[in-house]
C-alpha cells in the first residue's frame, strides 16, 4: 500500500495499443492524499523520581508519529502526575513520594494526536535522588556488579562520592560509579536472600541526599553436595531385598533429585 510520508505521489505512463498495433501513450501524476497516521511509540527521557520532592520531575516525553508536525497531548493513569505543556512528566504541585513507602511506581502514559488516535505505554518509576540501574543480582558469584549509580538531583555538581551503610553494607563497594559485591564475596540465597543498604551521595558543595534499595538475590540451581545411604548390608539369599534408603544433601530446598547406579557391581 501506499505510504504519503514515504512517496506523496507516482509518475505513471500509460500506454494503449489497438486492433492493428497502433500505440498511443499519456502521462499521468498519481497523488497520494495523506490521512492521520497512528502514533507508534512514546520515549521517556529519564524514569527516575526524586523522593521526598514536592512536584518533582521524571522526564520529558516525546511520541514517534509518521506524520510529520503532528501534536500530541498526555495523560496519566496515577492522577498524582501530570504533563506539562512542554511534555515533562512530574508530579503535581502538593505531591511527593518517599522511596521507603513506595520504591517503585507503575503508570501508564497515554499520548492523543491531533487526530484523536492514542497511544499508550506503562512505565516503571525507581523512585530515590541516588538512583541505582538494578537491583537484583545472582547468588553464587563473587564480586558481581549489581547497577550504576547516579544522582537526579540538578543541585549536584559532577564531583559525587558515595557511601553504603546498612545491614550487610560491607559486602559491598562503589567503584567507577557502580555498586558491586567485594571482590571475594558471593552471595548465597539459601542464607541470606535480600539486603537493605542505604546508598548516600555527596558532592564537593556540601549536598548530600541518601536512598535506600532493597537488593535481592537471585536462587540459582545449587550442586547437591552430599549422598547418603541408610543402611549397608543385606542378609544373603535374600533376593530383591532393601538395602537403605538415599538422601541428597542440596542447599536448594525442595529440590527432587533421581538416581542412577554406577560401577562394578551396578548390574547386581
Amino acid at each position: 500500500s501506499a505510504n504519503y510520508e514515504v512517496q506523496n505521489s507516482y509518475a505513471v505512463t500509460v500506454t494503449a495499443t489497438d486492433n492493428g498495433g497502433l500505440t498511443t501513450s499519456e502521462d499521468f501524476t498519481i497523488t497520494i492524499n495523506d490521512l492521520n497516521d497512528a502514533p507508534s511509540g512514546i520515549d521517556i527521557s529519564r524514569t527516575g523520581l526524586m523522593d521526598n520532592t514536592d512536584g518533582a520531575e521524571v522526564g520529558t516525553l516525546t511520541t514517534t508519529d509518521e506524520d510529520a508536525g503532528d501534536s500530541h497531548t498526555y495523560t496519566v493513569s496515577d492522577d498524582r502526575f501530570e504533563v506539562t505543556s512542554t511534555g515533562v512528566l512530574k508530579l503535581k504541585e502538593g505531591q511527593s513520594i518517599d522511596n521507603v513507602a513506595e520504591p517503585t511506581v507503575t503508570l501508564t502514559v497515554t499520548s492523543t494526536d491531533k487526530g484523536g488516535i492514542t497511544i499508550e505505554e506503562e512505565y516503571t518509576l525507581t523512585v530515590g535522588t541516588v538512583q541505582l540501574s538494578a537491583t537484583t543480582f545472582e547468588e553464587n558469584a563473587e564480586g558481581v556488579v549489581i547497577g550504576t549509580l547516579s544522582v537526579i538531583d540538578p543541585d549536584f555538581t559532577a564531583n559525587i562520592t558515595y557511601t553504603l551503610s546498612g545491614t550487610g553494607s560491607e559486602n559491598f563497594e562503589v567503584v567507577d560509579g557502580q555498586l558491586k559485591l567485594k571482590d571475594g564475596i558471593a552471595a548465597n540465597y539459601e542464607a541470606l536472600n535480600s539486603y537493605s543498604i542505604t546508598i548516600t551521595a555527596s558532592d564537593d558543595a556540601n549536598h548530600e541526599q541518601a536512598t535506600t534499595y532493597a537488593i535481592e538475590v537471585t536462587d540459582i540451581n545449587d550442586a547437591p553436595t552430599a549422598i547418603a545411604l541408610s543402611g549397608t548390608t543385606i542378609d544373603e539369599n535374600s533376593a530383591g531385598a532393601v538395602i537403605g534408603d538415599l538422601t541428597t544433601t542440596d542447599e536448594d530446598v525442595g529440590d527432587s533429585h533421581t538416581y542412577t547406579l554406577s560401577g562394578d557391581d551396578a548390574d547386581s
